[in-house]
Formats: structure tokens, sequence, C-alpha cells
């Protein structure tokens, strides 16, 4: 029989009672039981009426929970559309991601859902690279039918994504049954009870310290040193007691023998006087009579006990167990003494707990874990992305969206489901794996214009060279010496650039100019001379030194004589010249160089030193200028077409969507292909930059619309995208994969306009911007002009 009475349920039992004599009787027991437990015991007996286990009904159907297409449960595959997202240099950001207009794009026909798909990592030396991951995503219909779902059971749905040889667990749906939430509810509380019933060691101190024994324990301490003072206190008032009296003793003994020698030394002089004065009045010798009585006085004085002094009072004055007393100096106020301390009461707390208290607590803690186990049999599920209570029988639809990280080159995503049924008997039941969803992953990377790996380079028959060199002189002289200074070294500089110029690009020298420019020390008229001067010292040099390679009529000098445009150049540059402002102004309004300059060294002194020292040498410089042909080259230009080195590579990182990589290749050559690898990473206004200055083709206006249209230009979007269709009708075919065209589509009411321009015989039309075949296999068909310098 069950009795609830106030917070507890009283079951009455019947046992059996045996006797010493065998016989037998019926006793009525009560169990006592907290209400806590009775739920549990409830739904327990509940659970267990029948004999058989709660999950019976589900081996008695077929159903299963399965995953379906968004519009569409029945649709088993889809297309992933990459999506970037990004984030403008200037901190601003489009939310993009739609996804109820997403999925109104998927069509009966070719069950295609678009997603977001890549957003990776860019990292270049320019100040324009944040760091962004490669995302997928995946959106799917979960159904789980009303046979699956009950009150005495959770379901718990295991979704999957399968790529390549990899199977990625996504986030789990629970779906609890009323009754069996109930139960675990219940045996959570009860476990938290059980839990906050004990007391975590760092508690001890407070709790389980036996305070009445530690508060004996301190007594007795303090008692202990009370009686160690009080018998060294009892001793030292003795002591000085003693002392007190025995120094009083030698103080009045010494003052009296004192007196007594003194009376007897007073004595024996008195004879003496009286001695000095008869002899004197006789007229006898008195030489020696004092000396006489004096050595009287001390025989006497030394003699008896009386007149000698007792000598000052010590530790010998004193009893033997005193004399540490006298030696240390010990007062009454002065007697240490012992106070109880904090460190005393936790050396005592230490050793005075109840350590049965303490021994069961423990033995709790050290069993909790299996005690949990035992109290919740069906924890709740962690990292779920739905955790809820059903109603049993009905049926239950949930979207799932999930954002996954895909690596360079995979293409497509799988999607499967399984799960477990648990009732609160501890029965379970595995669910049948649900169907298979596939995901093709759709890229504009499959935008990439394989024919820009070969580039067209237009060739001049005549080019120039230019170098600057700074030899060096002595002062006031025109003569080079190549061993002076650092002149081995700019010699080696000018030889150097004509072996590249004639060697490595096989070009052939027509003339050389050698400019000469000097600093402004010394006269103006003088300085031009000696700038003529070096110019053709050098001249020499190179002919002499070099015949081979220079001939005299092939080389020209052209003195400049003080270089007074450098000179601006130079201080207009610099910093740290207080007077700058006033010496350009002198130099702007010169007439006369010399007075000039020395106007600026007599107002400017200091200025003037840093220009000597730092900016003069600079204008002691000779500019040399290689005019340059191409031998056996008739024509004043043509064209070359040759493969771009490692382009072929970058190009194929690209497709791969290795997009990081792909940007370190491509990022030296500012084309159509680097504009859509930025647009790739997200790095949107880059790639527009880039194709603005591009040849207008179908291709770059097709990114263009794109990247406009996520700059927030929409109708310059819109603009771009019809002119794509209009250049190549196939664009339209396109359109589709891209949510951003798509979206201008809608926005802007395009989808007649699209569709006439699409209905164009696309096939008689050459396909601009992605070519089919590897990069190796392009044709040359455009490329960037060279100048005529180089």
């Amino acid at each position: 029989m069950i009795k609830l009475t106030g917070n507890k349920l009283i079951l009455f039992v019947k046992t059996k009672l045996f006797g010493m004599t065998g016989g037998r009787a019926l006793r009525k027991t009560r169990i006592y039981v907290p209400v806590m437990f009775a739920a549990t015991l409830f739904i327990f007996l509940s659970c267990r009426s029948g004999g058989a286990p709660v999950v019976r009904p589900l081996f008695m159907q077929s159903k299963r929970a399965n995953v379906g297409l968004p519009g569409d449960a029945a649709g088993l595959q889809a297309t992933l559309q990459e999506r970037v997202s990004y984030r403008h240099a200037d901190n601003t950001s489009l939310a993009l991601r739609r996804e109820d207009s997403l999925r109104k794009q998927a069509t009966s026909l070719k069950q295609m859902q678009y997603l977001n798909e890549v957003v990776v990592t860019a990292r270049l030396k320019q100040t324009f690279a944040p760091e962004r991951e490669g995302r997928v995503r995946v959106d799917f219909i979960v159904d789980v039918p009303g046979e699956l779902l009950d009150d005495n059971w959770r379901v718990t749905l295991f979704p999957r994504i399968l790529h390549n040889d990899s199977v990625v667990p996504l986030e789990k749906l629970v779906l609890n049954g009323k009754v069996f939430a109930q139960k675990q509810a219940q045996d959570y509380k009860e476990y938290d009870a059980y839990k906050n019933s004990i007391i975590h060691p760092s508690a001890y101190d407070s709790i389980f310290p036996d305070r009445k024994k530690i508060s004996l324990q301190i007594r007795k301490l303090q008692e202990y040193y009370w009686d160690m003072y009080y018998s060294q206190w009892k001793e030292a008032d003795k002591y000085e007691k003693l002392r007190r009296q025995l120094e009083a003793r030698y103080n009045r003994d010494n003052a009296l023998r004192k007196g007594r020698r003194n009376a007897l030394y007073h004595d024996y002089m008195l004879r003496g006087e009286e001695e000095v004065l008869r002899s004197l009045a006789a007229g006898s010798d008195t030489t020696g009579i004092m000396a006489r009585y004096i050595r009287k006085f001390e025989k006497r004085a030394n003699l008896l006990p009386i007149y000698k002094p007792r000598g000052e009072f010590n530790e010998k004055n004193l009893p033997r167990k005193y004399r540490d007393f006298y030696l240390n100096g010990t007062r009454l106020e002065n007697i240490p003494n012992h106070v109880t301390t904090e460190a005393d009461s936790v050396r005592i707390a230490r050793h005075s707990y109840f350590y049965e208290a303490i021994a069961e607590n423990e033995s709790k803690l050290r069993r909790m874990g299996d005690t949990e186990d035992g109290m919740i049999p069906f924890p709740r599920q962690g990292g779920a992305r739905l955790d809820s209570l059903v109603a049993a029988g009905a049926g239950l639809r949930y979207h799932y969206s999930q954002d996954y990280p895909v690596t360079p080159g995979l293409g497509r995503l799988r999607v499967v489901m399984d799960g477990r049924v648990e009732a609160t008997d501890r029965s379970a039941y595995s669910l049948a794996a649900s169907d298979t969803l596939t995901y093709m992953i759709s890229s504009l990377a499959q935008l990439a214009d394989t024919s820009l790996m070969v580039t067209a380079t237009k060739l001049y028959r005549n080019m120039y060279n230019m170098l600057s060199i700074y030899p060096e002189f002595a002062a006031a002289k025109g003569s080079f010496d190549n061993r002076y200074a650092d002149n081995r070294r700019q010699a080696d500089t000018l030889i150097s650039t004509y072996n590249k110029l004639t060697g490595e690009m096989g070009l052939q020298l027509d003339s050389l100019e050698i400019q000469s420019s000097v600093s402004l020390e010394g006269s103006y008229d003088k300085n031009h001379e000696l700038s003529a001067q070096r110019a053709e010292a050098l001249k020499d040099y190179l002919v002499s030194a070099y015949p081979s390679f220079f001939r005299g009529d092939l080389i020209r000098t052209s003195p400049v004589g003080e270089d007074w445009k450098g000179l601006v150049k130079e201080l207009r540059q610099r910093d740290g010249i207080a007077h700058k402002d006033s010496i350009l102004g002198l130099l702007g309004r010169a007439v006369y160089p010399d007075e000039t300059e020395r106007e600026i060294k007599t107002r400017f002194r200091q200025d003037y030193k840093v220009i000597h020292d730092s900016v003069y040498p600079k204008l002691r410089r000779m500019d040399i200028t290689f005019h340059m042909s191409r031998p056996h080259m008739v024509s004043a230009d043509s064209m070359q077409y040759e493969v771009r080195e490692g382009y072929g590579q970058g190009l194929r990182l690209l497709q791969q969507r290795e997009y990081w990589q792909a940007l370190e290749i491509l990022k030296d050559y500012p084309d159509y292909n680097t504009a859509l690898c930025l647009a790739c990473l997200g790095y949107n206004g880059r790639a527009y930059d880039i194709l603005v200055q591009l040849p207008v083709t179908a291709g770059s206006e097709y990114l263009l619309a794109i990247v406009s249209y996520r700059m927030g230009k929409g109708d310059d979007a819109a603009g771009h995208l019809v002119r794509a269709v209009e250049l190549d009708p196939r664009k339209a075919y396109r359109i589709g994969l891209d949510s951003e065209t798509a979206e201008l589509v809608r926005a802007y009411g395009l989808d007649a306009q699209i569709r006439r321009l699409g209905a164009a015989d696309a096939d008689a039309l050459p396909e601009e911007g992605p070519q089919s075949g590897t990069p190796e296999e392009a044709a040359p068909e455009s490329g960037t002009d060279q100048a005529d310098t180089f």
C-alpha cells in the first residue's frame, strides 16, 4: 500500500517473521521515501506496466526520419553556389545571404540549391588583406514522421556531411517526449540534491573543524605560556630584591671602610705635622718626617681589613642561580613572554577535524561519477542544434542550415542522417539511415580565362636605358682614377649594366652619353669646365679599359656644371634644415650663382654645413644613357607572343579554389583573372579597380556586375550584366548559378530582357572569358604593350 504524508511517501510492505520455535508471522513495515524520488518511482512503475519494452511499437512500423531539399523534400541532388562573405577596406559589409530568396531559385527541373560557398584566407604584403576561412552553406529539411514520436522516449538524430573519405558529424537534433522529459528533469533534480550535499575540499576548514577541541587546545597553550612567564617573573622578582639588598649592604660597608681609612690617614698626618712643628721649633731637620708617617699609615691601613674597601658588587656576590640574571641584565619588565598566534591556531586546527564526516564526504565525492551515471540514465545531449519537447504522434519538419569549411578543389558534398530512440525503461531502438543528399559546388573560379596565360608584347627596335653613378675625384681635379675611393665599384656598375643589355637581352649599343655635374663649391665657370673635364676623363677610361666594348666615336659627353636643379630637389625632400624655405627662396631668385652660394654660407652656417656634408656629394654625379637597338630588326616595332612564367600554375590554383596561393602569383599580372581571384576572396573594391581599366568583354562585364552589386552599386551592376549578355548571350545561362546576378535580375525586372538576349544564336558567337581545357592548351589572344624604356 502507498500513502503520501507531508513531504514523504510511505510504502507499507508485509514481511515474514521467523521465531525461535520455527513459527512464522506477518509484519507490516513502513518505508519512508522522499517526495523527490516519488515521481521517478511512479514513472518507472508506469513504464514497467505490462512487462514489454516501451519501444515495442517502433518494431511494428517501417517509418524513418529523412532529409530533403528546401521546397522539395524528395530531391536528392542540389548545386552549391559560390557566395563570398566579404568586408570592404572601409569596414563596411554587405549582408547578402538571403535564405528565402535562395530557396525560391530551386527549380523542380534542376533541383538547384543556392548556398554560400567559399571565404578563404588571403594574406598579401599589401594592407588590404584581412583573414577569412573557406565556408559552404548546406541547407536541408529534416522530416520526422509522427510514428517516431512518443511521450515515453526521446529521438536523437545525427546528420553527417560526407566529402572525399571524411565523415564530419553535424550538431544533432534531440526530440523529447513529455514523460521522458519529466523523468529526465527529476533525475537531474535528485542528482543535484546529491551533488549539493557534497562539500568541496576547499570548504573543509569552515565546516568540519572540531571547534570545541580547538578552543580547549588553544586554552591549554595559553595557560602554558602564562605559567612559563609567571615562573620566570617570580625568580626575576626574587633576584631584583636580593640584588638591591646586597648592593645596599656593599655600598654601606665600602663607605664605612673608606671613612675609617680617611680618618686613619688624617690622624697620621696630624701626628706628622706636630712632629714637624716641634722639629722646626727645635731647629732640627724635618726631612723625611711626613714620609715616615705615610708609611706607617699604609702599613696599618693595609694590614687591618676594616680599612680595606670590599670592591665593586658583581655576580660573584650573588647565589649561583642568580648570576645569569645579573650578567644578562634581567629586569622584571623585560621578562619575555609567548603569544598565541594564528599559526598556533592553524597547527592545532590541522589535527582537530570531524574525520568521520570528511571520510564520508570524500567517499561521496569519489563516487560522484558512478552515482551520476546511475541517477541520470538519460543525460542531456550537449552540442545539440535543437533540443525540444515534442507532442506524441505529431510529425516534425525542421529546416537545417549549416556553414561548413571546404578544402580547395572540393567538388561535392553529401548529407546523410541516422538516429536513435531511448525510452524511459532504458529500452532503445536504432533508426534506419536517411536518403543521401548530394551537393555539387559551383564557384566563381569557373569563370577563369585561360587565354590570358599567353601575353603579346610589342617590341620596339630602338630603346634606351639610364643609369646614375657617383665617381669621386680629387678636389678641383678632373682626372679619373679607378683606384681612388669607390671608383672601381662605380665603374663596375656601368659595365654590369652594359653586359646585361648586350649579353642577356641581346641588344646592340648605338651610342653612350655621359652627362656630368658637380657641386657648388668654387667658381661657377670653373665648375662647368671641371664637369666637362671629368666627363672626358671617364670617357677616356672606358675607351682605354674596355676597347672591345666602347669606341671613342660612340661616346658623347655633356657637361652640366653645377647641379642647381638637383640641389633644389634634394632640399625639398630633406628634413632637419632649419632655414630650408629661406634657402630655397635664395636659390629661386639667384642671378649670380657664386654670390648666392656665399650668401647661403654666410647667413646659414649650420644649414650650409649640413648641405655641404650630405647634399653636395649627391650632386657630383654622372648620368649615363645607353642608346640601344635590336640587331637584325628591320621594322620599327613588332609583336612577340610568350607564355607568362608561372601564370599557368596561378591559373590552376585559381580553378582549384586555392585563392591565396593563386593570388601570390597573379598579383604580378593585374588582369581579368587577378580581379576574379580578388573577387573570390571578397576584395571587391580591388577587383573593381582592375576591371574598369580592362577592355570591355563579356567576362569583364559579368564580373563587374557581381562586384558592383556587392559594393552596393545596384544600378551600375544591372547595366554591366545586360552588357555582358549582349556581348555573349551564353552568359544568360550562368546567371542562375550566381546569387548576385540572380538577385539583380529579380530586383531590376531584367527577366524578359535577359531571355530575349539569351535567345540569340549563342553558338555563332566566339566564347569570351573562360576557355575549356588546361592553361597550356590556350592560344595567344591578348596581352599588354611594353614601353620603349626599360
